[in-house]
């Protein structure tokens, strides 16, 4: 096959193109625009149909890896692609595959957000929605999708709606797993809008059904988020408390970035007595430090690069500092004192 499209681009029949990822230079083939119609005119309707139903499944399954093991090697050859994603996206919508349709969409909202495009995103996702004979479960894993889309733009009370048409859903189906997802990200939506009573009660409940099924690998960040909303309440023992066992639990999964989150809000407690919403409050003017770590490890090489930048500052500053897996930070330095929170994230 090599060998054939080798062949087609000596005889400028197809286009090569080199893309530069984290593995290196890929080589990649691209029709001639004149090439590619003269090819789909030869074909009949079924054939075309199947190639183009072979080309999303491909794609597909491709996006699923990706949203499954969200690493810069994938990530990359995935934006490479990214006009094959949206063509598959588009074909399925038009042809009906629910299935590929809501598989692919939601398998993409890592890329979205990646790429800042949320309200592409949102866009196509919501059209997804309206093809016919959509799986509920799918349905359900489409509205948290298009909720962690608006999260992330701060669009909380569009956020709040989604999740609350993800836990309908949900509780309907009897999955216990995502009713304790769907209630932590309202949770978090609710105190974004400023309602952390309404918060806290969300993410007890959510806390409450992840302790009862056993989720070791989530406890931790339920832990953490409801010590953010005690914070934020000005219940700082409580908070601590969490925070502890929000760290205890990191240890236990062997979470770098989590411990390194708690450790960071207990040590602001512990030298100030005062909580990260009290500190907010006297923070001078906000920018944004982009970084992506050239090892994809997120969160935690994200908080040593910030440490690392803001260490040897003097002046009171407010920074928000995101990475390209989506967490973000929040960071206070004043003269020697830094203070970082981790900006609860949905499950």
């Amino acid at each position: 096959m090599l060998v054939d499209l080798t062949h087609l681009a000596e005889v400028s029949l197809v286009l090569t193109e080199e893309i530069e990822t984290l593995r290196g230079i890929e080589i990649r083939f691209r029709m001639l625009e004149t090439m590619r119609e003269y090819a789909l005119e030869q074909m009949s309707r079924d054939e075309r149909t199947r190639i183009a139903d072979r080309h999303a499944r491909f794609f597909m399954e491709i996006a699923e890896r990706y949203a499954a093991d969200i690493h810069p090697k994938f990530r990359d050859s995935l934006d490479a692609d990214y006009d094959n994603l949206i063509a598959a996206l588009q074909w399925a919508v038009e042809s009906s595959k629910a299935d590929i349709a809501i598989r692919l969409a939601t398998s993409m909202v890592p890329l979205w957000l990646w790429r800042q495009r949320h309200s592409e995103g949102r866009r196509f996702l919501e059209g997804v929605l309206s093809v016919p004979g959509l799986d509920a479960g799918l349905v359900a894993g489409a509205l948290r999708a298009i909720g962690i889309l608006c999260f992330y733009i701060e669009d909380y009370a569009a956020a709040l709606e989604y999740f609350h048409r993800q836990l309908d859903i949900v509780r309907e189906l009897n999955d216990a797993q995502a009713i304790a997802s769907a209630l932590s990200n309202m949770a978090i939506a609710e105190q974004g809008l400023g309602r952390a009573h309404k918060a806290k009660q969300l993410m007890d409940e959510s806390l409450e059904r992840l302790i009862v099924l056993g989720e070791a690998d989530r406890i931790p960040c339920a832990h953490f988020n409801l010590a953010d909303i005690h914070e934020e309440l000005g219940e700082l023992n409580k908070a601590r408390d969490l925070y502890i066992l929000g760290l205890k639990g990191y240890a236990a999964v062997h979470s770098a970035s989590g411990q390194a989150m708690c450790c960071v809000r207990l040590g602001m407690l512990a030298d100030s007595g005062e909580s990260i919403y009290q500190a907010g409050r006297t923070a001078g003017p906000g920018w944004v430090l982009r970084v992506c770590p050239p090892d994809g490890s997120g969160s935690a090489n994200t908080l040593a690069a910030m440490l690392l930048f803001l260490g040897s500052r003097d002046q009171p500053t407010k920074h928000v500092v995101r990475a390209m897996d989506g967490s973000a930070f929040v960071s206070h330095a004043s003269g020697h004192l830094l203070v970082t929170t981790f900006l609860g994230e949905p499950l």
